[in-house]
């Protein structure tokens, strides 16, 4: 049985057990429906083909193999996605945190899985601004709808404003043209666009004595959490498989030495 506990006010959440192996099968034995998030966030995910790609697919489509399952992936919106895994129009969620959405989650029994990835979401600036502090930084760049969580405070004391940009790319050109003082988003999206993107690797870097949240991604569902049990011992029997296809990604390159902020 999954044990109760509580994040935040109203929240209420449920950590699966251990302990439920599984046997792949030649055919699969259902099909779940799993609704992920859009956009172009490689190398965790992205959808700029028309197809869910990336990190993602890749752990997800190897956890269905796993299970004996087959996944049909609903790609939405963000606000869209947290809606219909509340619901449970959708079986599955990727990627979810039990912080995320408080206010909708409210009231709301979720299972989320053990951690699948740690991400870092921070600051990157221009080399020569490094390690300035909060003392010396006023104009903050965001993806729309990305929500800068740590700056909250010095955003509320008019200490800094907020620039947003629909494109990462063009948020990243923004501080290199030294239009914001730096961007707030993933570090490792950020290093991929501005090596792949770009073309200017290490042009922009992440400074840690500005505001950063350092967390992980969850598998979660409000309707499956027998699912939940499956993904978890998936983790802990295939870790060996798990390791590589962060590696062959590089979703945590570099956040090793980063402490929990």
């Amino acid at each position: 049985m999954a044990t109760g506990i509580t994040v935040a006010t109203g929240i209420t959440v449920a950590q699966a057990d251990e302990g439920a192996s599984s046997v792949s099968d030649s055919q699969p034995t259902e099909t779940v429906i799993i609704g992920v998030e859009a956009g172009s966030y490689f190398p965790h995910y992205d959808d700029s083909t028309g197809e869910y790609e990336g990190f993602g697919r890749a752990l997800l489509d190897e956890f269905a193999r796993y299970a004996g399952i087959e996944l049909e992936y609903r790609i939405h919106p963000l606000k869209r996605l947290a809606v219909s895994a509340i619901s449970g129009q959708v079986s599955l969620r990727y990627p979810d945190n039990p912080y995320w959405e408080a206010d909708l989650k409210e009231g709301t029994e979720i299972t989320y899985s053990h951690p699948i990835v740690t991400y870092v979401d921070g600051t990157m600036v221009p080399p020569n601004r490094l390690g300035q502090g909060l003392d010396n930084f006023y104009k903050l760049g965001t993806v729309s709808g990305f929500t800068p969580w740590p700056y909250f405070a010095a955003i509320d004391e008019g200490k800094i404003t907020v620039s947003e940009n629909n494109s990462r790319t063009g948020l990243l050109h923004q501080v290199l043209m030294g239009r914001l003082d730096g961007a707030y988003l993933s570090i490792v999206v950020a290093n991929h666009q501005l090596t792949y993107g770009l073309e200017q690797p290490g042009a922009l870097i992440f400074d840690p004595t500005l505001p950063y949240k350092k967390s992980h991604y969850h598998l979660s569902t409000s309707t499956r959490p027998d699912l939940i049990r499956k993904f978890n011992a998936f983790l802990r029997e295939e870790s060996a498989r798990v390791v590589q296809i962060k590696s062959d990604y590089r979703v945590e390159e570099g956040l090793s030495f980063i402490p929990d902020y």
